[in-house]
């Protein structure tokens, strides 16, 4: 293993590790699960239209109380297991929750998105969870099953997608493809090209230093390093326009 590979996902264990003892005192955590039959343990082939079932889910997190809000095919049982990670099985945390009627499913952050099928089952409600509970939530190691068709791991959101969750994340808008420290900010934005220079050369000591700290700390290679420096230097960062 390089040190590259090693050195953030350590850094994210520690992280979680001291989120989940002061979860208490932390500020409300958003999860997110995205159900698929490929996700299921053992994988199911559903027959025709079946295959395209999908559903989605949010939770939330706050002082040792989890809301959900869930969107699963309807007419089918939703139960939450763990500790257990992706591949694997575990035990049922949440027995099986099902829904009274079948209603059109929209997702909270994404209003007038409706998920296959039409009429679906929109499960909510909140749990109390324990400590530990708490600290195997924060690690993804809960999921959500419609047994024998739909399975989802509950992952803490990652809105950026750069792999370091949104409670974790001091930088979250992190642009695509951008390398992060174990903090969730990339040269990029500890150097922001529309910050407050003085001029470009401000500007391009900054990305000096930043560079190579992340080239120091394994998180990115000598060619990675040389590429940013060539475009900071034929940017118009820092420059009066």
């Amino acid at each position: 293993m390089t040190l590259l590979a090693f050195v953030k996902p350590l850094s994210l264990l520690f992280g979680l590790l001291v989120g989940a003892a002061n979860v208490k005192g932390q500020q409300a955590i958003a999860f997110s699960v995205d159900f698929s039959p490929t996700s299921v343990v053992p994988p199911v082939a559903l027959p025709g239209w079946l295959a395209g079932l999908s559903g989605s889910g949010s939770l939330t997190l706050s002082s040792n109380n989890l809301s959900f809000h869930f969107c699963t095919p309807y007419g089918s049982p939703l139960e939450i297991h763990g500790p257990a990670g992706p591949g694997t099985n575990g035990p049922l945390v949440l027995a099986p929750l099902g829904c009274r009627a079948p209603a059109p499913c929209n997702a909270p952050d994404a209003p007038g998105t409706v998920w296959r099928p039409t009429l679906v089952c929109v499960l909510q409600g909140a749990v109390p969870v324990s400590d530990q509970q708490a600290s195997e939530l924060l690690a993804g190691l809960w999921y959500a099953e419609v047994p024998g068709l739909l399975r989802g791991q509950i992952l803490p959101l990652d809105s950026d997608g750069d792999g370091v969750p949104d409670n974790m994340d001091k930088c979250p808008h992190t642009p695509a493809g951008d390398v992060t420290g174990p903090d969730g900010c990339s040269v990029h934005d500890l150097c922001p090209c529309d910050g407050p220079w003085k001029d470009h050369g401000e500007y391009l000591n900054c990305l000096l230093a930043k560079s190579a700290a992340f080239l120091h700390d394994g998180l990115i290679t000598e060619a990675d390093r040389h590429e940013l420096i060539k475009q900071a230097a034929t940017s118009d960062c820092g420059k009066i326009r």
